[in-house]
């Protein structure tokens, strides 16, 4: 399932952050994650946990700034691919470059 409000609903400077990491431009950023379809953990529907195959690099558990709330982001790998996810109180939302 992709999310593209995803991009319209965060700051420069957080979208900055996840260009950084992944390596690419905001064009080039799948909020999809289908791509964890391989995963025991995946579900088609929705997905509330980080699958259990993906190698954490960092984890920031609260994330805001004046104006917004993140929640848990998790900086990490998963079959060689840099991926953002997010975690709050909805779905994961996971960006990672196409």
């Amino acid at each position: 399932m992709e999310r593209p409000d995803a991009f319209e609903c965060n700051s420069e400077e957080y979208m900055d952050i996840i260009k950084g990491y992944l390596k690419c431009e905001e064009h080039e950023i799948s909020t999809d994650f289908d791509i964890f379809k391989d995963s025991l953990d995946y579900d088609e529907d929705e997905m509330w946990e980080i699958p259990r195959e993906a190698e954490q690099v960092l984890s920031v558990d609260n994330l805001t700034c004046s104006t917004f709330t993140w929640g848990a982001i998790t900086f990490c790998k998963y079959k060689g691919k840099r991926v953002v996810i997010e975690q709050n109180a909805s779905p994961i939302l996971v960006y990672w470059k196409m």
